[in-house]
């Protein structure tokens, strides 16, 4: 899946791979058929203080875009996507204050400009692409919230990088990147 946004038409809206949010503006889409290899080398280093550091590098295969808009009509456009060798490289720093139970995480990673899904896109370790945040902190108000509660904060794309423009046959503009930028955030509670 690929993330974007941009305005569309009902046509291209309406068709099987698409995932159109009209409040938003915001969409995803399927490739087809997309298989690819590659190599990851990951260390990670336990630090004092109960924090972390580690570093990640990749190469292997991502579908991958011109920087340039392409007239070309949506669905055709994106199915004729092939990947393409490409890099990884990510830096992520966490941890966990034990006192409070706060748990952070910052972390960057870049790919080649034009790089529309992740070297590895299956691997959930590794950060979410660019520069972002997460914040974690156990709530101790036990006469408001139950036992268990946490307060969430996710920050992905913070700098809102490797947005790819792409021309549809309308002559509307949309933009895809490996992860749109976003802000969420949320209680969570375990029982």
């Amino acid at each position: 899946m690929i993330d974007g946004g941009g305005v569309i038409s009902a046509a291209d809206w309406k068709s099987g791979d698409l995932l159109y949010d009209s409040s938003t503006d915001s969409l995803k889409i399927a490739g087809d058929g997309f298989e690819g290899n590659g190599f990851l080398a990951e260390i990670k280093d336990l630090l004092p203080d109960n924090t972390w550091i580690a570093f990640s590098a990749a190469t292997g295969d991502a579908l991958m875009m011109d920087a340039h808009p392409v007239p070309v009509t949506l669905q055709n456009g994106l199915l004729s996507l092939r990947p393409r060798r490409s890099e990884m490289y990510a830096a992520s720093f966490g941890g966990k204050l034990q006192q409070a139970g706060t748990q952070w995480q910052a972390s960057y990673r870049w790919q080649a400009p034009g790089t529309l899904t992740g070297v590895d896109p299956f691997n959930t370790n590794l950060p979410a692409p660019y520069l972002s945040f997460y914040l974690r902190q156990p709530i101790h108000c036990h006469r408001v919230f139950p036992n268990g509660m946490e307060a969430l904060i996710d920050v992905r794309n913070l700098l809102a990088q490797g947005y790819v423009p792409f021309a549809t046959s309308d002559g509307s503009v949309l933009y895809f990147a490996q992860a749109s930028r976003a802000v969420e955030g949320g209680l969570s509670f375990s029982f």
